[in-house]
C-alpha cells in the first residue's frame, strides 16, 4: 500500500468541487487569456488553487490546507492532466 500524495488528496477535492462549485469551474474553464475571469490564466490557476485550499480549510483536510498555492497549482495541473482536461489538450 502508498502513501497518499499531494496529487491524490487534490484529485479528490478537484471531484468535488467539479460538481459543486460553478466559481471553481470558472476558473479552470478559459483556454487562453481573454476567456478568463481574472484576465490571466496563470491568476486564474492561483484562484482555483485558493478554492482547493479553502475547501481543505472548511472540511478538515489539514495537508491540503496547509500547502503553498504554488505547490497547489502544481497539484492541479497534474490532476486536470489525468484527467485530459489541461487547458493546453482542450485548446487543440
Amino acid at each position: 500500500m502508498r502513501t497518499r500524495t499531494l496529487n491524490d488528496y487534490v484529485d479528490d477535492i478537484h471531484v468535488k468541487l467539479w460538481g459543486e462549485s460553478s466559481v471553481y469551474m470558472r476558473f479552470l474553464d478559459a483556454v487562453e487569456d481573454a476567456g478568463t475571469v481574472e484576465g490571466s490564466t496563470a491568476i486564474d490557476n492561483v484562484k482555483a488553487a485558493e478554492c482547493i485550499r479553502d475547501y481543505a480549510r472548511n472540511n478538515d483536510i489539514p495537508y491540503v490546507a496547509d500547502q503553498r498555492l504554488k505547490s497547489l497549482v502544481h497539484a492541479m495541473n497534474v490532476v486536470l492532466a489525468r484527467y485530459s482536461m489541461t487547458r493546453q489538450e482542450r485548446s487543440q
